[in-house]
């Protein structure tokens, strides 16, 4: 059987209106492979057959054209892809909402093209907040989900500009991820390990996958187990504080590890990368 080979892109309601994405560069070899040596959109030599390529919309049997082409391949300058979702003459292209993932998945030799919920409440909010805000704790109904979500949808306390609100963690579950992952980094940091003097055991951090911070966006309580993994301090503030190629790599291992997480929040790995500012 041949392996699947998927892309993802989380497209904005400004992206959707617009009419095409931007695929960075990072993902230029999955496209190449299937398509070949893509062109840049000013080449004056490259005609419509070099930028055209075809897409099966998943569940029809007819190809779409879309343009498919390198843009800003000047030095110093992010390079990236533009797929143009739609061309000029009406009713030709491939149509998206805003708020949607966008997949194009590699298999059988075609390129197939298709969309599915973003699982986000409120897109516009994917961006950092500001990191002066003081931090008031809410009191933890109980340790169990259902009440907690229960509590997530009802009245909140009306903010000042500096405040900001954030729900207790749940010690069980802390103590639980630790235990499951033999007190072990998960992305295998073990340099300069000490031992816990609370638990004889060696010292990790437990880490929220997908931020609390992003929870108004979530129906479901975002402190639960599945989201929940073991960190070194050093891949704990590298996660936080590291380069973004360095970022990108600790995201990209650790949801992989993670299906139901994907399939519970419906989060993909460009959403993700959006929350902790990388792209």
């Amino acid at each position: 059987m041949n392996a699947v080979k998927n892309f993802e892109r989380h497209v904005t309601h400004a992206e959707a209106v617009k009419g095409h994405i931007t695929i960075r560069e990072r993902y230029r070899s999955l496209f190449e492979t299937h398509f070949g040596p893509l062109r840049h959109e000013d080449d004056p030599s490259a005609t419509d057959q070099h930028f055209y390529k075809e897409f099966f919309p998943e569940g029809t049997g007819q190809p779409v054209p879309l343009k498919l082409c390198m843009r800003n391949m000047k030095p110093k300058v992010r390079r990236e892809i533009r797929l143009y979702l739609s061309k000029k003459q009406k009713g030709q292209g491939y149509r998206i909402g805003g708020n949607q993932i966008l997949v194009v998945s590699f298999r059988r030799g075609k390129a197939f093209i298709s969309s599915k919920p973003a699982g986000l409440a409120k897109p516009d909010k994917l961006y950092p907040r500001d990191k002066k805000k003081r931090v008031q704790r809410l009191p933890r109904p109980k340790d169990d989900e259902p009440q907690l979500n229960s509590a997530l949808n009802g009245a909140r306390k009306l903010l000042t500009k500096k405040e900001r609100q954030e729900w207790a963690r749940a010690g069980r579950l802390v103590a639980k991820c630790l235990r499951n992952a033999g007190h072990n980094c998960e992305v295998g940091w073990t340099g300069n390990a000490f031992k816990s003097k609370a638990t004889r055991q060696t010292y990790a951090e437990v880490h929220h996958l997908i931020p609390r911070k992003y929870q108004d966006q979530f129906l479901e309580s975002l402190d639960t187990l599945v989201n929940l993994c073991c960190l070194s301090p050093q891949a704990h503030r590298a996660i936080h504080h590291g380069t973004d190629d360095q970022v990108m790599d600790l995201l990209q291992h650790l949801l992989q590890k993670r299906p139901a997480l994907k399939n519970r929040f419906q989060i993909s790995e460009d959403i993700l990368f959006r929350m902790y500012g990388v792209e």
